[in-house]
């Protein structure tokens, strides 16, 4: 009988993405009211950052440059709001600071290895990744979570056909989804019939909060309590020597 197989999202699920993104925004936004004298509100240029900083393909198509240009469209759309030319210098700053946040290698949660270890004897565990290849790749490497996985799946879309097609050697109710993301990776499980986790997360990136397509989802706080669902709902318990000897 083969192994249950268990697909965990990377970021925001076993790494924490979202600082390395939170900081570089709120720099961006103290260097663009400095940059106009404080003429606009800290709420106002977040707003149009997040207005922004949307995927440039329906369906999760993925696209690196896209939070780098965001801070160059933000800049600009308050440069024509006080009627000026927009700074080629200072362009370049807030690109550089977009693209650094994005390849930065982010800190990995607490309780990951920890969880992925007890996890690894007992199903077939597979890593599945929005982004692009030497970036995440960095990442992967960075956490020695290269050796934890039999499969490492690094896609440029997120949706129901991408997640079949890395999980399509595995009958749909031996298969769970861990992932932070109702949108890319919940909906796509659920769509497939597969056992899913939603690791929620505090202020989520706007464009991820959509409806579920069911409510046949369980939700987690953290990875910890994701292994729990896991060990309970979904893998086959451990038989101890004693239940298991006996004819």
């Amino acid at each position: 009988m083969n192994a249950p197989v268990i697909v965990f999202d990377l970021d925001d699920t076993l790494l924490d993405t979202g600082p390395c993104f939170n900081d570089a925004i709120d720099e961006f936004i103290e260097g663009v009211r400095d940059h106009f004298h404080g003429a606009f509100d800290a709420e106002e240029i977040r707003r149009v950052q997040e207005e922004t900083d949307v995927p440039s393909q329906a369906g999760g198509g993925f696209d690196a440059t896209r939070f780098p240009k965001s801070f160059v469209a933000t800049y600009r759309h308050f440069c024509r709001e006080r009627n000026t030319e927009p700074d080629s210098a200072s362009e370049k700053r807030w690109y550089k600071l977009g693209w650094d946040a994005f390849n930065k290698v982010p800190e990995i949660y607490e309780d990951a290895l920890h969880v992925l270890e007890s996890l690894r004897g007992r199903a077939d565990l597979r890593l599945y990744t929005l982004g692009v290849e030497e970036t995440q790749s960095a990442k992967i490497l960075a956490h020695g979570l290269d050796r934890i996985f039999s499969r490492t799946h690094i896609v440029s879309r997120k949706d129901a056909a991408a997640l079949h097609a890395m999980t399509s050697d595995a009958a749909p109710s031996s298969i769970a989804v861990v992932g932070d993301s109702i949108r890319y990776e919940i909906n796509p499980a659920l769509e497939l019939g597969y056992f899913a986790i939603h690791i929620r997360k505090e202020n989520p990136w706007k464009h991820m909060i959509v409806p579920p397509v069911s409510e046949e989802y369980h939700e987690a706080e953290n990875l910890t309590q994701a292994r729990a669902i896991l060990e309970e709902q979904f893998l086959a318990p451990v038989l101890s020597p004693a239940a298991g000897g006996e004819a």
